[in-house]
């Protein structure tokens, strides 16, 4: 009985995980499939390549509440069960990553936005500062991609430090979501390894140049 009521956590937050709003924005707004421009994701960053800035705020910040309300949720909804808010935000993420809906196959978006609202929700002062720290470093250091696996590197072991070793399932499980959305970066570290990585400042020049020729 308790495995079914995980398995319906892990598919709730997953359901979450489904609303691609960076999808359909760029529907909406240009037409087109986000996946086959830009980046070639259905993610909040692809939108503010392809879309703008103002629509990659819109879908930020959809990204992140869909990774928090279920985990508020499964907090709320199954206070009995000690793992049900962690195993409803990976499953969020993994919504986000591998969408069955829409028509897109199983591909989606890298989930670092849902990850930041799993945070958030899980833990979130912590999160805040995760969240905040991942966009002052990303911007310090020009490269988001990197502050990006930092976060998703130390947060699990935020959570055992803080939770201790009798949560260790949980750590386990943010662990394993944590490595899912490092290998959705796997282009974005190649690039990198390369030094052929965009940074943020040229992605915004290339947006301010595409706009004013418009």
């Amino acid at each position: 009985m308790v495995i079914l009521k995980y398995i319906a956590i892990l598919l709730m937050g997953y359901m979450f995980g489904n609303i691609v709003i960076s999808y359909i924005i760029a529907k909406i707004k240009a037409g087109i499939d986000i996946r086959q421009f830009g980046t070639n994701n259905a993610g909040a960053s692809n939108v503010a390549v392809t879309v703008g800035y103002k629509y990659a705020l819109i879908a930020y910040v959809v990204d992140i509440l869909k990774g928090v309300a279920p985990v508020v949720i499964a907090r709320t909804a199954f206070k009995d069960l000690t793992y049900a808010p962690v195993v409803a935000g990976c499953g969020a993420v993994l919504g986000h990553i591998f969408p069955c809906i829409l028509k897109l196959k199983f591909k989606g978006g890298k989930g670092f936005a849902t990850y930041v609202g799993m945070m958030l929700g899980l833990s979130p002062l912590a999160g805040f500062i995760f969240g905040i720290s991942a966009v002052i470093f990303g911007i310090i250091v020009d490269r988001l991609v990197i502050s990006t696996i930092l976060v998703t590197m130390l947060y699990p072991v935020y959570i055992l430090i803080v939770k201790g070793y009798s949560y260790g399932i949980g750590v386990l499980i943010l662990m394993f979501t944590s490595l899912i959305v490092i290998y959705k970066h796997k282009d974005n570290i190649r690039r990198l390894m390369k030094n052929s990585e965009p940074r943020i400042r040229e992605n915004f020049r290339k947006h301010r140049k595409k706009k004013n020729d418009i």
